[in-house]
């Protein structure tokens, strides 16, 4: 991810909270119009599913990524995936489930998934200000191939915990990327 969390950090938690509310509502935005148009809610939530990729791309061609107007962009975006990711989860433990024990029990299992997820981030923070020399060859230019190796690692860890704890595989990779890009981004 290319979001600047030490400017999101200066601008404080009011901001992210602003930010966090646009993301939602523009997600469910998209599912009303979806259903008022009479497609299922899940065509509502694929369209969150695009909402970083597409302006990214835009951004870096136009040479607006490191703008502030780029960085909001980037992150309701960022901030809207996250939520379509969690709300598939949820659909798809309603569908199977029903209101049922199962889906609390499967609930249950992703706030424990993201609450792991916090720990893991808190504890990957703390290693790398304190240990930064380990760390340093992940960010160097001719290590780059390591850092892909490093992320991919992660990355299928979390999946396979995401599986282990009965989550969706991709809410695993979405939080691995999210936990490099936030632990790395003093590179």
């Amino acid at each position: 991810l290319e979001i600047d969390f030490n400017g999101l950090r200066r601008r404080g938690p009011r901001t992210l909270a602003v930010f966090t509310i646009i993301g939602l509502l523009i997600l469910g935005l998209s599912v009303f119009i979806a259903v008022r148009l009479g497609f299922p809610a899940i065509h509502g939530l694929a369209l969150g599913a695009v909402s970083v990729g597409m302006p990214l791309a835009v951004l870096k061609e136009t040479g607006h990524l490191r703008t502030p107007l780029g960085q909001v962009v980037l992150l309701v975006g960022s901030i809207g995936e996250f939520f379509t990711v969690i709300a598939m989860t949820l659909l798809d433990l309603g569908l199977r489930h029903g209101f049922t024990v199962g889906f609390i029990a499967g609930l249950l299992r992703l706030l424990g998934f993201l609450a792991v997820s916090a720990l893991v981030l808190r504890l990957l923070v703390a290693v790398a200000w304190w240990l930064p020399e380990q760390f340093s060859g992940l960010v160097r230019e001719h290590a780059s191939e390591v850092g892909v190796r490093a992320s991919l690692l992660v990355m299928a860890a979390f999946s396979v915990v995401a599986v282990m704890a009965g989550v969706e595989p991709i809410v695993g990779s979405f939080l691995a990327g999210a936990l490099i890009a936030f632990v790395l981004r003093g590179k």
